[in-house]
């Protein structure tokens, strides 16, 4: 395709993975803009202004369990309904390469058309009017006063909502040919999910990760993946805890062994949620070495830093010039007031860094500017950490109680025979929470610290049982007082 505007001719024959290109032209469009040539140089050619819009591009994810025609029809129903009969061209081309990422580029105009085929303009003007609906006559300007106004609604951006919701509708052609999946437009927040989204790897990431290649963003990626695993574990285990709470609350008089087993599996829900505290505890460390917690209070004292060096400079420039024999006497009054001024700012950084918590003084200049990189560098990622402390704590706050109940609910003839039969499954438990862990976090589980915290787990669970004797112990010993008072 040659360009009319500078002559270059542009190749993209070899481009891989182009399957189909389409133009699709709107009521008032010239029959020759098929020609995608012509259509593009005429575009240029229209618009005069150097910083003028030429096209507007949409990119679509088409779902790999539909069919090439199934996706054609597709994104052509979405662009008919959404662009051409709105009056855009859309010069849709379709892409597979066989990776599994089926996806159409779709080129839009951002200029209508007149119902005599020519281009339209794309704003309008529009007269201000008074209260009385008169004109307002401008006097410095000499006219009447008026406002530019779109001839179109087309840069809404409104719209992308629009676009994104028209497109989730693709889910009908998932459901007629018969597949499960379908697609939501709204993020996961505004779904009510807990789940985090990944980002988006990009060209040259992609690649060095399909080569086995470390990246900030693969490793992001990946320990969202982790999170999000352990977040779909925690909520299915709280469904699980309270469908079973409910079902032991009728089997625990004749079910010994079910009894046994479902308090086996609190206990290994249990061991999970505290291995994935302690876990998310340590990585948090790791990055606080290098983020400490109060970035804050350092980020504002390295800027008042720096700002008091470049007064300083100033100071000392200000200060020759007053200081100068041969100057003139009106630039030494000049530099002298600027030099006051410079003194007062200096004043005040000086206050302001006294008010702030004086630790910022074990940092060097050098350290302060690490540890502002570290925070833009790790940020995000602390920021998921704290998070999922904060998932891992309500889950502990859900899932202690739940134990507690599920104990309290034994009946006491049958406590020895639930305890008997819960140890003879106690290592079967503890083999199914370590390949749990081990799926959910793969080579980064910690056998070491899974033994750490099953062992402190066991201590905190008896200890509860003995605080909760004790405190039945102290009850019965008040009872029998307050009788033999009594009498």
């Amino acid at each position: 395709m040659t360009s009319d505007y500078d002559g270059i001719t542009h190749d993209y024959t070899k481009k891989r993975g182009v399957v189909m290109t389409e133009i699709l032209l709107s009521r008032n469009a010239p029959i020759q803009y098929y020609n995608r040539s012509r259509l593009w140089n005429a575009v240029e050619k229209v618009e005069k202004a150097k910083n003028a819009q030429l096209a507007r591009e949409i990119e679509v994810s088409i779902p790999k369990e539909l069919k090439f025609r199934e996706g054609y029809n597709l994104v052509n129903e979405f662009c008919n309904s959404n662009f051409v009969d709105k009056g855009m061209i859309a010069d849709i081309c379709f892409y597979d390469k066989g990776d599994g990422n089926p996806h159409a580029h779709i080129m839009l105009t951002v200029r209508p058309f007149n119902e005599d085929r020519s281009w339209e303009s794309k704003q309008k003007k529009e007269y201000i009017l008074d209260e009385n609906g008169e004109k307002i006559y401008d006097k410095k300007k000499r006219q009447y006063k008026c406002k530019s106004v779109p001839t179109t609604d087309w840069n809404d951006r409104g719209n992308v909502e629009k676009w994104r919701m028209s497109w989730a509708e693709c889910n009908k052609y998932l459901e007629k040919s018969g597949h499960d999946e379908r697609i939501d437009h709204r993020s996961y927040e505004r779904q009510g999910l807990e789940i985090l989204p990944t980002k988006h790897l990009g060209t040259v990431a992609s690649q060095m990760e399909k080569k086995n290649i470390k990246t900030d963003r693969g490793e992001a990626n990946r320990h969202i993946k982790m999170v999000n695993k352990m977040i779909r574990f925690c909520n299915e285990g709280i469904l699980k805890l309270k469908e079973e709470a409910k079902q032991l609350a009728q089997s625990v008089k004749d079910k010994v062994i079910k009894v046994a087993r479902n308090l086996e599996q609190l206990r290994k829900n249990l061991l999970c949620i505290m291995y994935s505290e302690k876990d998310n505890d340590k990585k948090i460390e790791q990055f606080r070495k290098f983020v400490p917690k109060d970035m804050d209070v350092i980020k504002r004292a390295y800027d008042l830093i720096r700002k008091r060096e470049r007064l300083n400079e100033e100071k000392r420039s200000y200060e020759t010039v007053v200081n100068a024999r041969k100057e003139k006497e009106k630039r030494k009054e000049q530099a002298g007031k600027a030099l006051r001024e410079v003194q007062m700012e200096l004043y005040q950084i000086d206050r302001q860094l006294r008010d702030l918590p004086q630790f910022y003084k074990m940092y060097s200049m050098y350290e302060m500017e690490e540890c502002i990189e570290n925070k833009e560098r790790y940020g995000n990622v602390i920021l998921r950490l704290e998070k999922m402390a904060d998932k891992i704590e309500r889950n502990q706050a859900i899932a202690y109680p739940e134990y507690d109940i599920a104990k309290d609910k034994v009946e006491p003839e049958d406590t020895e025979k639930v305890s008997e039969e819960r140890y003879k499954i106690r290592s079967e438990m503890n083999t199914q929470a370590r390949v749990e862990l081990t799926d959910i976090y793969g080579k980064e589980f910690d056998a070491e610290l899974f033994d750490v915290t099953m062992k402190e787990m066991d201590e905190l669970l008896e200890g509860k049982v003995v605080a909760r004797a004790e405190k039945e112990k102290i009850e019965e010993d008040i009872m029998n007082l307050s009788n033999v008072y009594v009498k």
